[in-house]
């Protein structure tokens, strides 16, 4: 479970102005809802609704886009992408009781949205250390209110098990849920590389989508469906995650 629901390359946010704002009078260029990308790397237990709760360790790459001003205050989308390793002998992370059997490799997406009112943004890099929450918190200035919104964070092991922790499935509570049990592969296929296209609507806002992509997350250990599948179940919350800059298509490719 993650609230946070994380860069290999560590670099500068790099500030996005169109330059047709250059031409706009001065009390124009303020409304602009500038954006602002941060990359840091993350590595960090994750915790899940079983006991032990610290169930797999994750090496995520995370993407903080910051969209908007001081005065109409910023809306934030959070894109985690990485990999995990259970923790064998761990509760299974959905709740529904078990251990984890063994120690196995995976993958993990993850998309929330929040906003942030009453301060400016500050820096360029947040605290690693800290849930995804505060991590934002840390990117603006002292006193800066920040509101967490809707969230998935979606778990594929290599043998294909999978989890779906989000805002719209009480957290990822309940068989519905999925869940990852540590089993092993007769024949193991080769650790999925995380690889999501994002499809965002440009200037912080635009159209719901319409429609799931394929590859949504299935139920129980996931272990049904042809081919090398990745876990695109952060497929499955687009149409959850509401509008604005925080819908992210994750689309399958044919080689996961």
């Amino acid at each position: 479970m993650m609230k946070l629901l994380a860069g290999a390359v560590l670099a500068t946010g790099t500030l996005a102005v169109p330059v047709v704002a250059l031409a706009l009078p001065a009390a124009a260029q303020t409304q602009q809802a500038a954006c602002v990308t941060v990359h840091d790397h993350i590595n960090k237990t994750d915790n899940g609704h079983g006991t032990p709760s610290e169930w797999a360790d994750l090496s995520l790459n995370r993407t903080t886009k910051v969209c908007g001003n001081e005065k109409a205050g910023y809306k934030v989308t959070l894109i985690d992408k990485g990999t995990l390793w259970t923790r064998k002998d761990a509760g299974t992370p959905n709740g529904t009781g078990g251990q984890i059997l063994n120690h196995v490799p995976g993958v993990v997406y993850g998309i929330y949205s929040l906003t942030a009112t009453g301060g400016t943004f500050a820096h360029n890099h947040g605290d690693t250390s800290a849930s995804s929450t505060e991590y934002v918190k840390s990117l603006f200035s002292e006193g800066t209110t920040v509101t967490g919104g809707k969230y998935a964070w979606a778990y594929q092991t290599r043998c294909r098990e999978r989890w779906l922790d989000s805002s719209v499935n009480n957290d990822g509570q309940g068989a519905a849920a999925g869940n990852i049990t540590g089993k092993l592969c007769g024949k193991p296929s080769q650790t999925p590389t995380p690889t999501p296209t994002p499809t965002s609507p440009g200037g912080g806002g635009g159209s719901t989508p319409t429609t799931v992509p394929s590859g949504a997350p299935q139920t129980g250990d996931g272990s049904s469906g042809g081919g090398n599948t990745v876990l695109v179940a952060a497929g499955a919350l687009v149409c959850a995650l509401g509008a604005g800059s925080g819908l992210v298509l994750w689309r399958r490719r044919q080689q996961h």
